[in-house]
């Protein structure tokens, strides 16, 4: 069984992104904590937030059917003297 990638943010903003093969159009999805995030439809996630704390994961659809991407686990410090975080899951 994989481990949940896991991420300790002290940045003012995490981005995650997707890349997906096969027949397009694509659509997107994602979700914190199981709950889908409103508005969060695009093949990035912005979260610009001192508080990121949770577990996102992004389901990608098209005419073919659906995936689930892996999770990334993030939680956060007090600090906030870090730049910008970007993860890339491939």
């Amino acid at each position: 069984m994989a481990q949940t990638p896991s991420l300790v943010v002290t940045a003012k903003s995490v981005t995650l992104s997707v890349s997906a093969v096969g027949t397009q159009p694509f659509t997107y999805q994602w979700y914190k904590n199981g709950v889908a995030i409103v508005g969060a439809t695009n093949q990035t996630l912005v979260i610009a937030t001192s508080r990121p704390t949770g577990t996102y994961y992004v389901i990608i659809t098209n005419s073919v059917g659906q995936m689930k991407s892996g999770d990334v686990k993030l939680s956060n410090t007090t600090s906030t003297s870090a730049s910008d975080i970007t993860i890339t899951r491939k």
